[in-house]
């Protein structure tokens, strides 16, 4: 079952949306509401981009934000379809897990999960891990593939950099829910890292598959769709730094100091956000790299660059039981918008 990911329209550069929210979330999403009614489509876009990354460090305003829309719009999607479910994970990848989303979710997943049989032994969870921008979305397509599987990449909600027990718990809870209908639950996404102890002991057969890509490479590739100059995004960045704008992604990426002096829209502010994602890829990676070694049984590193090599598919194979194969071409190479599908996410 490949069930691709949605990004809510995700952060790329934009001129209009550099726009901060300055008036409170329910008055901002009226806002976008009546401009969405008198058919005013570009600035109700604006303004639900700017709410969205407005309240990327505001949790209870992320809170509001995602009931008032559940409350406005649920009745659109009907209870016990696909549908349903890719729009509550919406609302959570832009807002929280908040009580209300969570228990709509879940009663939502059982009734989808109706028509599978209850399995006798639970299954199996693999996860993906990575920086990003490495082939996690090439591979949850091709654990997507494989019969009887459930593959997910970056399924919401966003867990931070710095985790909120809400987030965690309800991926736990989702985990546990799917491997009683999945011999084998995939999912992807970077901060699966920060949380592998907890993981292992949660889920005791698990596995991890983690990808390594040229630090580099991977950089310039975040480079691209980080932007430059006045109203890019850098996620590494701490709030209100003055430099770039807040992006809703912010908070599920480590913070780096800014250097002292660094004035916006130059060459030199370039430079410092190359220099905050490469300390994030080399960290990160050697981060992986050791948890590796202390786990060889648990933890698979691969090359991105050897994704699909022969020999990598046979390591899967072996690592995790199943004929594992690739797509025929990588996903999101120079874009990011094959893994922002809604398919990707149950």
């Amino acid at each position: 079952m490949n069930m691709a990911s949605h990004d809510p329209p995700r952060e790329r550069p934009a001129s209009p949306m550099n726009l901060q929210l300055e008036v409170d979330a329910p008055t901002a999403i009226k806002i976008a509401e009546y401009f969405e009614k008198t058919g005013a489509t570009d600035a109700a876009n604006t303004m639900w981009h700017a709410i969205h990354h407005g309240t990327a460090y505001d949790r209870q305003l992320r809170e509001t934000f995602g009931d008032i829309l559940f409350d406005s719009r649920e009745k659109h999607c009907a209870r016990g379809t696909l549908l349903r479910s890719q729009f509550l994970l919406y609302l959570m990848s832009i807002s929280f897990p908040t009580p209300k989303l969570v228990a709509a979710y879940f009663q939502n997943l059982r009734q989808l999960l109706q028509g599978r049989t209850k399995l006798r032994e639970p299954g199996n969870v693999v996860f993906g891990v990575g920086t990003g921008r490495c082939g996690s979305t090439t591979l949850s397509a091709a654990f997507g593939g494989l019969p009887e599987a459930c593959a997910t990449h970056e399924n919401p909600p966003h867990i931070f950099w710095e985790p909120l027990e809400e987030q965690v718990r309800f991926h736990l809870d989702r985990l546990r829910l799917l491997v009683d209908y999945f011999p084998l639950v995939f999912d992807a996404a970077h901060w699966w890292l920060k949380l592998h102890p907890r993981l292992f002991v949660e889920f005791p057969r698990s596995k991890m598959i983690g990808l390594v890509r040229e630090t580099d490479t991977c950089v310039q590739s975040f480079l691209k769709f980080q932007g430059s100059g006045s109203g890019s995004m850098n996620n590494w960045a701490p709030a209100d730094n003055g430099l770039w704008r807040t992006a809703l992604w912010d908070p599920t990426y480590p913070k780096y100091p800014v250097p002292a002096g660094i004035v916006p829209d130059t060459d030199e502010a370039q430079a410092a956000k190359t220099m905050m994602i490469t300390r994030y890829v080399t960290d990160y990676n050697q981060a992986l790299r050791t948890f590796a070694a202390a786990q060889p049984q648990r933890v698979l590193l691969i090359r991105t660059e050897a994704l699909n090599e022969p020999t990598t598919a046979t390591r899967l194979q072996n690592f995790v039981g199943a004929n594992v194969t690739m797509p025929a071409r990588s996903l999101n190479v120079g874009n990011d918008r094959e893994g922002s599908q809604r398919d990707f996410w149950f």
